[in-house]
């Protein structure tokens, strides 16, 4: 079936720019750090990483430049001594809005090279100018994602074997193969992932967390344009028409609602788990009970590790 340009734009969140991509014949060989190897230099040194997404904005023109677009993720690798998540942060930059990764489930993997890295109020920055020369590929958490399909994985490989390394999503000029050093990386962030990112240390490593009880102070105390981020559990969701629906957040005692477009979020269902990042109070009288979603908001799946 050939698609219009029209109707191309509709179906842009959560597909894969390139399908199937083709791996170059003689790929390059990368030297990848962890993100702790990692430091700052006066030269701007490039480095090659792999990390595990814990949040994500949706990618939105940057502010005060309306020629390129941005993209904000936290990614980890590694616990800290405490127990808790080390996380760092990982801003995209692009010419384009289809150059960004829309990252929407807690725990997928994140290629990235090329980027620099900086400080920036005493947590690690990197810095990924994909106009430049940078690239990324994103991998799933697992390895057999087609055995998943209610997750939402997005994967056409025929043998199993090709589906545990291959990429859901990836941009850069070309893909390189996954290598036998990469596949261990991989393998690793994937056994790190299942044992040790669970829901109570995203909580904790979230310093813009807030509860929904906590909703109605921030309208008593003025702040409706106040920027937060929520986990709660997506207890309804009611269909409103073709563009747009409802969902209903619950936390086992307050419930929220919020109204999404639809193709933005085709992945949700009610059940899930979810992280909603960049929300802000709904600009009505108090005691609505819902919360607005800007733009460059994002929601995130968070998939429940069993006993």
């Amino acid at each position: 079936m050939i698609r219009t340009r029209s109707q191309t734009k509709k179906i842009e969140a959560s597909v894969p720019l390139k399908a199937q991509p083709k791996a170059t014949q003689a790929a390059k060989s990368y030297e990848y750090s962890s993100l702790s190897e990692c430091v700052p230099t006066a030269f701007e040194k490039t480095w090659n990483i792999y990390g595990i997404i814990l949040d994500a904005t949706y990618p939105h023109k940057t502010h005060g430049d309306s020629s390129h677009y941005v993209c904000t993720l936290k990614i980890a690798d590694q616990l800290a001594e405490d127990g808790q998540i080390e996380t760092c942060t990982l801003v995209l930059f692009g010419s384009k809005f289809e150059e960004l990764p829309i990252c929407q489930r807690v725990g997928d993997i994140i290629r990235v090279h090329r980027v620099t890295v900086t400080e920036y109020y005493g947590v690690k920055q990197f810095t990924s100018r994909l106009y430049f020369n940078s690239s990324w590929a994103i991998f799933t958490p697992i390895a057999h994602p087609k055995k998943n399909q209610k997750l939402g994985f997005i994967s056409e490989d025929e043998s199993e074997e090709a589906r545990e390394f291959n990429p859901v999503r990836y941009f850069g000029k070309k893909y390189s193969q996954v290598c036998k050093e990469q596949q261990r990386i991989i393998r690793k962030l994937r056994e790190f992932n299942s044992k040790s990112i669970t829901k109570d240390r995203i909580i904790e490593c979230s310093k813009s967390l807030i509860k929904l009880s906590d909703i109605e102070n921030l309208y008593k105390e003025g702040k409706q344009n106040h920027s937060f981020d929520l986990v709660a559990i997506v207890h309804k969701l009611d269909r409103i028409d073709e563009d747009h629906s409802e969902l209903t957040l619950s936390d086992g005692k307050v419930e929220y609602a919020a109204t999404v477009f639809t193709r933005k979020y085709r992945w949700l269902r009610e059940g899930q788990t979810i992280r909603v990042k960049n929300a802000t109070v709904y600009d009505q009288e108090q005691g609505s009970k819902k919360i607005s979603l800007p733009f460059h908001a994002n929601i995130l799946t968070i998939i429940e590790k069993k006993d």
